[in-house]
């Protein structure tokens, strides 16, 4: 593993205790003893996404900085694929959250702009990631 994959993949590692601690509380909600516990089943369904795309995208995002380093490409095309992913997930799940305080606030769903731009860069980082592993010589 390189060293640029070894500190994105640090930091990721790190930030999954965050979404590890995110759990406990979902759960200490579902079993109704959190403070504040709420009511509305939408709410808690966005707070249940947000916490699993979370999850699910942070390991995806471990996944994709081994096979960046197997790409032999420029130095700025790889910190973009190794940044793109984790901010897709960032971005994802806080449209998730962003939405779900949104409506605990009041009734209408307002729809994120924030999701919908994560879903934006990890489609792109994706296609993207496939298209360099197919197409583009690999290092050896």
């Amino acid at each position: 593993m390189s060293r640029n994959a070894s500190i994105v993949s640090a930091a990721l590692l790190a930030l999954l205790v965050t979404v590890m601690s995110g759990g406990g509380f979902l759960l200490e909600q579902t079993m109704g003893r959190a403070a504040g516990f709420i009511d509305d089943p939408a709410v808690a369904a966005l707070q249940r996404a947000g916490h699993g795309h979370a999850g699910v995208l942070i390991v995806l995002a471990l996944w994709t900085q081994i096979a960046i380093d197997r790409l032999a490409v420029g130095a700025v095309i790889e910190w973009c694929l190794r940044l793109a992913f984790p901010l897709a997930a960032a971005l994802m799940s806080g449209g998730f959250f962003l939405s779900a305080a949104v409506m605990a606030g009041s009734d209408a769903a307002a729809p994120s702009l924030v999701l919908r731009a994560g879903a934006v860069v990890l489609g792109l980082s994706l296609l993207t990631l496939a298209a360099l592993l197919i197409f583009r010589r690999q290092k050896n």
